[in-house]
């Protein structure tokens, strides 16, 4: 039994690799990895991290693993590395279009290092699941994961939401082991998972209030009220406090090697420039005006300046973002016998869906909250958490055992029917009721057009042997690099491109939302910029992958 569900699993890891290799290679790049990538070859190949220091280095890093054995140009010797502060956009033009590099043989090689993260996250799963419920029911959240259309986009992209998932479910798995079986063993495992976890995303940040919230309410459920109720109480809590924070500890110790790496060649001299001018003048109120001040001190002083940068990222995600709310959950747990007896029992269930109401009410309040693939850490609790009811329900009543035993296996067999009728395009896939086709009526950027199809956009003006073509982009890509001259650069306000001789029009639907959907409160636009010389802007002539609309100008 248990090599037969192996190897079930073996073949969902490698359909789901398949799926996202094969999706992978008809896309170009998308627009966050037009930094990421770079920012990952320079941690290791040039040993400098001033790219990209809002996101910690663990991804990206992967990604420029791969690149290592490459044979590639990095443009050091420009402007935009040698001197612009973070010039990472600029960077990554140069790098993947502009030095004589094969960009594609780039990006695909790039996201090998992803995807390998998302298959670690599948068999995490499966390992957490079958403490759980078994080794048959631990291939149903796998399989959640696995063929889920929204970890098969972002699974294969060089960016942190998969990294962060990885993270965020391998650090909560490891504390709830060490509250289980509280040893030193445990302890330290617990810290190096925290560590890895804040490797990924800053949002993992929100760990530290869950475990806080997790110690208290564990060590109170742990005494007993017989005795000296209020001094017990306090000394078991000051217990597990004082233990939570030497796994904290660890995790800052696990945090340093990877940060240290990209600071062998890059300056204090520099780090300390770039520093003062990324915070600016952002932070003048306490408390964060102490954390600001710190991390300039920081960064220009030996051994302790890759603690700088990372500060520095922290920083940078503190001014789109307000982790004010990690805590106010703190006042709604009181310890009662029947959340005792529960804890001795559902740890992990409890521990799963604690994290999942503090990362969603963090997710409702924060201003910085731009779509799906932010809920993604989050993702692989919900289908564990899930699969752990419907194992209830189907083994609650004998007589319905095999029906609702069924009912699982046909919402397995869907997961994976969508993922195959949604192939290629996972990214702009919605729901079974939006389907693809119609997602960008509701949401663009990350959720639906992230400058995916432009390869595909090149195969269309070939095809079409269209000899000019306007085009108005957004992504990562580069048209000039797939389309050479045919590619004009064109916006709504440049006039009709049929008067200048060009009888086609490509425009990314992200850039076409923001000309024509109806502006938010507050917003303005000027009339020239919605494209009113198109005849019907939301009707195209063809659509290139999902997210191009081309239209034929002429008649």
């Amino acid at each position: 039994m248990r090599f037969a569900s192996r190897i079930i699993l073996a073949l969902i890891l490698v359909l789901s690799l398949g799926l996202m290799v094969f999706s992978s290679l008809r896309e170009s790049a998308i627009m966050d990895e037009l930094a990421h990538i770079p920012a990952g070859y320079s941690y290791l190949n040039s040993l400098d991290y001033h790219l990209n220091p809002e996101h910690p280095p663990l991804v990206k890093m992967a990604a420029g693993l791969p690149l290592l054995f490459l044979n590639l140009n990095f443009p050091t010797d420009t402007p935009a590395w040698s001197e612009k502060v973070n010039g990472q956009w600029d960077v990554g033009y140069e790098f993947l279009y502009q030095s004589g590099n094969d960009a594609d043989q780039i990006i695909q090689w790039a996201r090998t290092g992803p995807m390998v993260l998302t298959l670690i996250l599948i068999i995490f799963v499966y390992i957490w699941s079958k403490e759980l419920m078994g080794e048959w029911w631990a291939l149903l959240p796998s399989v959640g994961v696995a063929l889920s259309p929204h970890f098969l986009a972002h699974g294969h992209y060089v960016t942190t939401d998969i990294g962060a998932a990885l993270g965020i479910v391998i650090s909560i798995y490891y504390f709830n082991r060490y509250l289980i079986s509280p040893n030193k063993k445990s302890l330290i495992i617990a810290g190096i998972a925290f560590g890895i976890a804040q490797l990924t995303k800053f949002s993992a940040l929100i760990l530290i209030g869950h475990m806080l919230l997790m110690a208290i309410i564990y060590a109170l459920i742990r005494f007993n009220k017989s005795q000296h109720e209020f001094k017990h109480a306090f000394a078991l809590v000051f217990t597990y406090l004082r233990r939570l924070f030497l796994i904290f500890i660890i995790g800052v110790l696990v945090i340093y090697p990877l940060y240290a790496i990209g600071s062998i060649n890059y300056s204090p001299e520099k780090q300390l420039s770039d520093t003062q001018a990324i915070i600016g003048t952002d932070f003048e109120n306490p408390p964060l005006s102490y954390l600001a001040d710190a991390t300039v001190w920081l960064s220009d002083k030996p051994i302790l300046r890759p603690y700088a940068q990372y500060s520095l990222g922290m920083l940078m995600v503190l001014k789109r973002a307000n982790w004010g709310n990690t805590l106010y959950f703190m006042g709604l747990f009181k310890r009662t016998p029947t959340l005792r007896e529960y804890l001795d029992t559902n740890l992990h269930e409890f521990s799963a869906m604690l994290f999942v109401s503090i990362y969603v009410l963090y997710s409702l309040t924060s201003p910085l909250n731009i779509g799906l693939r932010h809920l993604i850490p989050i993702l692989p609790l919900i289908y564990i958490l899930a699969t752990g009811v419907l194992r209830k329900h189907a083994q609650k009543d004998e007589y319905k055992k095999q029906l609702r035993s069924a009912m699982v296996v046909f919402l397995f067999v869907w997961q994976g029917a969508i993922a195959l009728t949604a192939f290629p395009h996972y990214l702009p896939y919605f729901n079974d009721l939006v389907g693809t086709d119609n997602g960008w009526r509701y949401a663009t950027d990350s959720n639906y057009d992230w400058g995916q199809d432009l390869k595909r956009l090149a195969t269309f003006v070939e095809e079409n042997n269209i000899q000019k073509i306007g085009v108005n982009y957004f992504g990562g890509g580069y048209p000039p690099y797939y389309m050479g001259d045919k590619a004009v650069p064109w916006y709504s306000n440049f006039g009709n491109p049929l008067e200048s001789g060009i009888e086609w029009m490509a425009i990314s639907v992200n850039e076409l939302q923001n000309s024509i959907a109806p502006t938010a409160p507050g917003f303005t636009r000027d009339i020239e910029s919605e494209y009113r010389w198109l005849k019907n802007p939301t009707s195209p002539d063809f659509r290139v992958g999902e997210s191009i609309f081309v239209y034929k100008l002429s008649d």
